[in-house]
């Protein structure tokens, strides 16, 4: 039979109000048997997962293309935050600047049938992906949708590095 004593049921008790403090660590109860039991915050424990991924640069394109970014940057240094929102700036840009030629393209490719449009897209040795968003916005698709698609699928170094004419700054801490 699974019966609380007083005991366990005053653990519980810090522990569903810890859980919930914010801007704080947790704390570590220690038993009289010298037992200790370190009890870490929601926020914490979020904010330090989100943190280690961003070690590597493909890890913080994901966190900024999924709005994560925001949940991590008040606990950055104030070099890493600088570096990584000028970094989201130049990827807006970039995201902002290909929309724009991909919309361009399609004015000007939009009388040719599909097939004089591809080979049209060949000729002008587009990579896989920048097909990939001209055919989404030819078709009206969600770009911004396209990119994070495309974006998440960049989960190696290089795979990241092939996408350089969509994420031309490198980041850099």
């Amino acid at each position: 039979m699974n019966v609380d004593t007083p005991y366990n049921y005053k653990a519980r008790c810090i522990i569903d109000s810890v859980k919930d403090w914010k801007n704080k660590e947790g704390v570590v109860l220690v038993y009289l048997s010298g037992y200790r039991l370190k009890i870490k915050t929601r926020d914490y424990v979020l904010t330090h997962k989100l943190m280690e991924n961003l070690k590597y640069e493909k890890d913080v394109l994901k966190t900024i293309i999924t709005d994560q970014i925001d949940d991590v940057l008040p606990f950055l240094n104030p070099h890493d935050k600088a570096s990584i929102e000028t970094y989201r700036s130049n990827l807006s840009q970039s995201i902002s600047n290909i929309h724009k030629e991909m919309e361009g393209l399609v004015n000007e490719l939009g009388l040719l049938d599909k097939k004089n449009i591809a080979l049209e897209l060949k000729n002008r040795r587009f990579p896989k992906g920048k097909c990939y968003l001209f055919w989404s916005v030819y078709k009206r698709k969600d770009f911004y949708e396209m990119v994070k698609e495309i974006i998440l699928k960049a989960n190696t170094s290089s795979k990241l590095e092939e996408l350089r004419w969509l994420v031309p700054h490198k980041l850099s801490f």
